[in-house]
């Protein structure tokens, strides 16, 4: 039987998934020869869209590096696994459209792959907000029902325990292990009933970066790292935003960022988040350079960061970057909830774009400054928990151990 690694998804989102890990990713490549993209969309229950025909889709110079199956129904799945074991990563959701998806993993014995390596906040942080509006608790009431019911046909065996989980987050790491479910298992070792079967601390990819990064830090350029105004979460829970709103805050943002431009001399870029609509961002913000996928290189580059909420800025964090935190009531709730995480974390210094005119711009690169020597903390306990292996080859390493 040939044992082969890759990544599980449901939808077409291919480059933006590939680019979030593509240097691990390109490790496996490197290491085996191979890695398989395995798209099971067509699975989905009520996908009411034509099956994508059973091709091998190259839709770009990145993609074509990876071997790419669509199948149509679960017997080409079938088939396409039968004399293969497959150890993939997980990234299929948790609604129930996708519980079939489940099943089906289940049934084709697939060791599943959970990483988590960017120390970021889950949409748990949200929880908060849930009683301030009916549509967002029904919501959060449904997604608690789901995730439950997921995992009680778990622990029933219809579904699959994921194999390992690597995780960057060592709080987190704490929280899995010392799990009640965990401890039952050790009380009555013959009944398995963790989700997760096996929890391994690794580095996180901010820390990989900085190991890695052949590019010397510079303060070059003023970064606004995205995080997509008009995100399908938002959505979700809030509805779209109208019109208005909409122009209010690139009206907001853009007199901020010309404010800090001129400020201290730096050339403004925009990181769009991978699900941001470039064409929707150059329409309100053309007077900036605007890129996708360059995030990592930019922070680098950075003299100042700015965002909203993002698990990019831990890169900006692990290299010590002054970082401004922006809120504004045109983004919701939901964003201005997760964005009261990052500063309730990082103490990062805040600014409302509402109120730009009432922004102290003699003193803010002293504030910055000062912000910058309380990163440490957080770096040692979220970011590096091994000086001596980076995360992505100790992920390489523990599944050749596990499953070759």
């Amino acid at each position: 039987m040939k044992k082969i690694f890759g990544l599980i998804t449901d939808n077409d989102n291919l480059e933006t998934l590939i680019n979030k890990k593509k240097f691990l990713y390109e490790k496996f490549l490197s290491e085996f020869g191979e890695f398989t993209v395995l798209n099971l969309k067509n699975l989905k229950l009520f996908n009411k869209s034509t099956p994508t025909k059973n091709v091998n889709i190259k839709n770009t110079n990145l993609l074509n590096k990876y071997k790419i199956y669509t199948p149509k129904n679960a017997r080409e799945l079938k088939d396409y696994l039968m004399n293969k074991k497959l150890t993939a990563f997980l990234n299929v959701g948790k609604e129930f459209e996708d519980f079939y998806i489940h099943r089906l993993l289940k049934k084709n014995a697939v060791n599943l792959i959970i990483l988590m390596n960017f120390s970021g906040f889950g949409n748990a942080t949200f929880e908060k907000q849930v009683f301030k509006n009916k549509k967002i608790f029904l919501y959060s009431l449904s997604k608690i029902f789901r995730i439950y019911l997921l995992r009680v046909l778990t622990i029933i065996n219809l579904f699959p325990k994921i194999s390992i989980c690597f995780e960057s987050n060592q709080k987190a790491v704490k929280k899995m292990s010392e799990s009640i479910f965990r401890k039952i298992n050790k009380i009555i070792p013959f009944i398995d009933i963790s989700y997760y079967q096996k929890i391994i601390p690794i580095n996180s990819a901010a820390a990989d970066l900085l190991m890695e990064s052949s590019v010397k830090p510079s303060e070059e350029i003023i970064t606004f790292v995205d995080s997509n105004f008009i995100s399908g979460d938002r959505i979700d829970r809030e509805g779209v935003p109208n019109e208005n709103v909409i122009s209010k805050y690139f009206e907001n943002l853009s007199k901020f960022l010309n404010l800090l431009s001129v400020k201290f001399e730096k050339k403004i870029v925009i990181c769009l988040h991978p699900k941001s609509d470039t064409s929707f961002y150059k329409k309100y913000l053309k007077e900036f350079t605007i890129e996708k996928y360059t995030t990592n290189e930019n922070l680098i580059k950075s003299f100042i960061v700015v965002f909203h909420e993002s698990t990019a800025i831990t890169s900006a964090v692990i290299f010590k970057k002054r970082i401004i935190c922006l809120q504004s009531d045109t983004l919701g709730n939901y964003t201005n909830a997760r964005i009261d995480r990052y500063l309730q974390e990082f103490n990062f210094l805040k600014i409302s774009i509402d109120k730009a005119n009432e922004i102290k711009w003699d003193n803010l690169l002293e504030s910055l400054n000062s912000k910058v020597v309380t990163y440490d903390d957080y770096i040692d306990r979220q970011l590096i928990c091994d000086k001596f292996e980076k995360g992505d080859d100790k992920v390489i390493r523990i599944l050749k151990e596990n499953f070759l």
